[in-house]
């Protein structure tokens, strides 16, 4: 453990963007334009600002190590109440190992629980796990797993080498609509899936949804169905408004259309305690991400909540 004394904690502002930029291209080896930082940052519109807490070397003023909760709105039986999504936890490679992710934590749940917040939840990769459930003591209360549907017939998969440019993917983002716009629709005023309707969900209203939006985010009609959409390396399906109505002509529709815009696997993420449609047996489970709270209003008798692939701050 480090002294903390070689450390100047504080809560992040714009000011310190510049650092989270330097933070996020040592600990992910991404160059995010400060813009994206901003906007990412800008939760005012979903119930609160932004909170976090970054660490900066005492003696060389750089940045060290930043943990923070994006607010958002989650509905509980009829019920709308404010909580928050970790996200961004960084070590700078040569701060590592001193302590710096408890006590920014520590910095930030206080400040959460002071603003507001109801509960925060985390899916924390394999770095972050150790400390947030056994020094900062969230609770691991289930796994989502991701499911995966690969195409048995193979097709050239032009979006992961568009994907080596910006200027190339912006391109294939082009073609990608011009083959999607019989099916595109516009954004629901609320997206929220049916799925066992007594479990807490984040609340996706118009904010939520403007929030989340992106140039490769499309909400498509396919039949009687609706779902959101993210092209990435992958069709990454982020939710679907009615599970019951996914016949197995969907699914094949939903392939043909893969195949056409160069994807040979559809993904898509969901509790493992929820059974999957029989409609979607062509999908496999592929790995499983942990779903992990820290509740600070016990009144909620809090078990679980409804994940989708929309649900992840990486969508």
């Amino acid at each position: 453990m480090s002294d903390h004394h070689n450390y100047i904690f504080e809560q992040v502002s714009k000011k310190h963007y510049p650092f989270l930029q330097q933070l996020f291209l040592n600990a992910f080896l991404q160059h995010i334009p400060l813009g994206e930082i901003e906007r990412r940052y800008n939760t005012t519109a979903l119930g609160a600002p932004q909170i976090g807490f970054i660490a900066l070397d005492a003696e060389s003023g750089e940045p060290a190590a930043h943990f923070g909760v994006l607010p958002l709105k989650i509905i509980n039986k009829g019920r709308i109440l404010l909580a928050a999504q970790n996200a961004d936890v960084m070590t700078h490679s040569k701060h590592r190992k001193r302590g710096l992710f408890t006590k920014l934590s520590g910095f930030t749940c206080s400040l959460s629980r002071e603003q507001g917040m109801e509960l925060l939840y985390s899916s924390p990769n394999k770095y972050s796990y150790h400390g947030l459930v056994h020094s900062s003591k969230w609770v691991h209360l289930e796994d989502i797993i991701r499911y995966d549907l690969k195409l048995k017939i193979k097709t050239f998969p032009l979006p992961k080498i568009a994907l080596k440019s910006n200027f190339l993917f912006e391109k294939y983002l082009i073609y990608a609509k011009w083959v999607l716009k019989k099916l595109v629709v516009d954004p629901p005023a609320e997206f929220t899936n049916q799925l066992l309707i007594e479990v807490p969900r984040v609340y996706r209203n118009s904010a939520h949804i403007n929030y989340k939006s992106g140039t490769n985010k499309l909400f498509i009609k396919i039949d009687e169905v609706i779902f959101w959409i993210k092209l990435a390396d992958v069709i990454w399906i982020g939710d679907i408004d009615h599970y019951e109505k996914v016949t197995v002509t969907v699914i094949q529709k939903l392939k043909k259309l893969a195949f056409k815009l160069g994807y040979n696997s559809i993904v898509f993420n969901l509790n493992e305690n929820i059974p999957l449609p029989e409609s979607f047996k062509e999908f496999k489970a592929f790995s499983k991400d942990a779903a992990c709270y820290q509740v600070f209003n016990p009144e909620l008798n809090f078990k679980s909540m409804i994940w989708t692939g929309a649900d992840f701050d990486t969508w």
